[in-house]
């Protein structure tokens, strides 16, 4: 029986397989891997992270740009950017006693003067989001950073940020401008 269990035991320790698992559980920092318009670097995970903190930590920087229906408040707080990155800081209160389950955040590129057209615009993947993205409690508010790789707007276009409710009808919608991105904070 011993024989048996030291055979096993070897088999299991020096197993290719059962080595790469044991590398993989010890903690790598995790590397995001940011590809927008041909473009391909590398930022670490954790640095995202710090990033994202310090950019909840700010004050309020913009006031314009906020949408209030269904007893529910979707602002914008603050665009930032570092290191060909942009940080979208959202805040979303919910006043109603009803929960609103996020089913989607997306960024959309529209044209201003065309805003009915029967073709829907390709939304931009966001790389990171950091905070609650997925439930605002009844009478509560939550906000997160989003963070999409940096990008201007060409002329007569506008950024629209979407968020829809899974298995709901409100949708909140904001509308970006390009003055709003070129005035972006460093962080």
């Amino acid at each position: 029986m011993n024989h048996i269990s030291f055979v096993l035991f070897s088999y299991l320790l020096f197993h290719p397989l059962s080595a790469r698992t044991r590398q993989e559980s010890i903690s790598q920092p995790k590397i995001v891997m940011v590809s927008f318009r041909r473009q391909l670097w590398a930022v670490d995970e954790k640095d995202l992270e710090s990033w994202c903190k310090q950019v909840q930590k700010d004050r309020r920087r913009i006031y314009y740009l906020f949408n209030r229906r269904y007893r529910m408040n979707f602002q914008v707080k603050g665009v930032y950017t570092h290191q060909g990155l942009l940080f979208f800081r959202l805040a979303v209160s919910n006043r109603s006693h009803l929960d609103y389950d996020v089913d989607s955040i997306r960024f959309f590129i529209r044209d201003s003067r065309d805003n009915k057209r029967s073709i829907p615009s390709p939304y931009l993947p966001a790389v990171y989001s950091y905070g609650n993205t997925s439930l605002i409690q009844g009478k509560s508010q939550e906000e997160s950073v989003i963070v999409m790789p940096q990008f201007t707007l060409p002329a007569g276009k506008y950024l629209a940020i979407e968020i829809t409710e899974k298995h709901g009808g409100r949708k909140l919608e904001l509308f970006v401008g390009n003055f709003t991105l070129l005035r972006s904070r460093l962080i």
